[in-house]
C-alpha cells in the first residue's frame, strides 16, 4: 500500500488467471477498506471487483491486475488485463445465466469505464464509488483520459 502528501491512497495486486482468485481479491480490497476507513463502502467495492475480475479471467488475458485508488471523495477500482476484447454492457434477459456482470457495474457505481492499458496492451475497466451521497463527480486530481468504453478512461492513480 502506498500513499502521498496530496491525499492519494493506492494498493495493488497482481493476480494469477486461476478462478479462486476472485475469493481472495475479495478478502484483499475488504481488508484494504476496513483498514482505510471506508467499512460501509466495502460490499459494494467487492461486488463490482469480483464482476470485473471474473470479466478479466473469462474474457481477458494475463497479466491481471487489480488496484484500488482512494482520494479526497472518491474510490477508484481497476482491472487491468492484456486482453484485446473490450467489455461491453450487455441487455440481458431475467433468466440469463451469464452476462449481468457490467449491468451490476452499473448498478452500483457513480462512474465506470473502460481504458486502453497503460502500455497500450490490453484495456483497464475501471469504477468510482463516491464517499459523497449523491455525488458523480470524479475529483480534479483522478480526471479522466483516453476514453475507450462509454465513460472514458479511468482516473489517473497520481
Amino acid at each position: 500500500m502506498s500513499g502521498s502528501s496530496n491525499g492519494l491512497r493506492s494498493v495493488a495486486w497482481d493476480l494469477p488467471s486461476d478462478d479462486e482468485i476472485v475469493a481472495v481479491a475479495r478478502d484483499r480490497v475488504r481488508t484494504a477498506l476496513v483498514g482505510w476507513g471506508l467499512a460501509e463502502l466495502a460490499d459494494d467495492a467487492v461486488l463490482g471487483m469480483s464482476e470485473l475480475v471474473s470479466n478479466a479471467l473469462v474474457h481477458g488475458e494475463p497479466p491481471i491486475r487489480l488496484s484500488l485508488h482512494l482520494q479526497d471523495h472518491a474510490l477508484c477500482v481497476r482491472v487491468a488485463d492484456h486482453g484485446a476484447a473490450v467489455p461491453c454492457r450487455l441487455n440481458v434477459g431475467d433468466d440469463a445465466e451469464r452476462g449481468r456482470g457490467l449491468a451490476i457495474v452499473e448498478a452500483i457505481a457513480d462512474l465506470w469505464g473502460v481504458a486502453p492499458g497503460p502500455d497500450e496492451k490490453g484495456k483497464v475497466t475501471w469504477f468510482v464509488l463516491s464517499l459523497l451521497s449523491g455525488n458523480r463527480e470524479v475529483p480534479e486530481d483522478m480526471a479522466v483520459r483516453r476514453p475507450v468504453g462509454r465513460a472514458g478512461g479511468p482516473p489517473r492513480s497520481g
